[in-house]
């Protein structure tokens, strides 16, 4: 922060220039301080827009759910249940991973540990007691427009495992 004649605060980014005489000695200096006030206006903008975003993104993913779920228990078909159900698991991994990347400081990006540990605990809710699940994920980063593919694909390879993926007794293990 800089302070102005008239004692007003502004950000800058100082831009030095070192001056240098035909030997390469240092003779002198300029250092010019530009203001970055309107840059940081808006930053924080964005970060308002972002954060409202995500309360509304996360409210009609919930809706959503609900509707779903509502709509699945309320159905009489065995196979609109089996359909809803899908659905209503698919939107939970989205909701999940919407919920793993609004909650990290860095908007560009999510630790996969978090990530999949949301996405999981997420599929874990449809699952029968007789699914175990054992995750072990490296502390790597995931850029945020490689979570929402993920989070379905992860979904469907746990929903596929559970329904496909069970021993004699009943019991799976992923």
């Amino acid at each position: 922060m800089a302070q102005r004649p008239d004692g007003s605060m502004f950000p800058f980014h100082p831009f030095p220039t070192p001056i240098r005489n035909a030997d390469g000695d240092l003779v002198g200096a300029v250092n010019m301080l530009v203001d970055i006030s309107d840059r940081k206006l808006a930053e924080s903008n964005q970060r308002v827009f972002l954060d409202e975003l995500n309360h509304r993104v996360k409210n009609n993913m919930t809706m959503l759910y609900a509707l779903i779920r509502s709509a699945e228990r309320d159905s009489h078909s065995t196979e609109a249940r089996a359909v809803l159900g899908d659905a209503a698991q698919r939107v939970g991994a989205m909701a999940a991973a919407q919920q793993v990347l609004y909650t990290e400081h860095d908007r560009t990006g999510v630790y996969a540990r978090d990530f999949v540990w949301a996405v999981c605990d997420s599929a874990r809710q449809a699952f029968s007691k007789d699914v175990t699940l054992h995750i072990d994920v490296d502390a790597r980063y995931l850029r945020n427009d490689t979570t929402m593919p993920l989070a379905l694909i992860l979904n469907e390879l746990l929903t596929n495992a559970a329904k496909h993926g069970r021993d004699d007794s009943g019991r799976c293990e992923i």
